[in-house]
């Protein structure tokens, strides 16, 4: 399989997979609606994106298409726009937990993932790439 096309099925795989494991972990649990909801919540979502990306562009990169430079540099832009955005959510998170006196968890590890992988992925790239 190229990569562009595991590149424009790994969204709606992912999505399609992600649905049949929330139904497994509801059923275990005796959610029966829960476990339905979460099914056809991801495979709605699944769906739309094959199907909406043959109408709409912004659909399309959602579905990870990106056919030429203008495409990568949405995708970079949006890509970096979203790290900032869940950067602030982690940290503003982490903070008000700490001052309510908790430990601040799960955002602390969020955090930290973040911050080895940033840093790491910014030294690789700057000798490699």
């Amino acid at each position: 399989m190229s990569t562009e096309r595991a590149q424009r099925w790994g969204a709606p795989a992912l999505g399609a997979v992600a649905g049949v494991v929330y139904f497994v972990i509801f059923m275990a649990w005796g959610e029966v609606w829960m476990a339905v909801f979460g099914l056809a919540v991801m495979w709605v979502y699944s769906a739309l994106l094959v199907l909406g990306s043959r109408r709409s562009e912004t659909v399309a990169l959602m579905r990870g298409e990106v056919k030429d430079e203008r495409h990568r540099q949405i995708n970079l832009r949006v890509s970096s726009f979203t790290l900032n955005v869940l950067v602030v959510v982690m940290v503003g998170a982490m903070i008000f937990e700490l001052a309510r006196g908790h430990d601040g968890r799960p955002w602390t590890w969020l955090a930290a993932v973040f911050a080895l992988t940033y840093g790491g992925a910014t030294a690789f790239y700057s000798r490699h790439g």
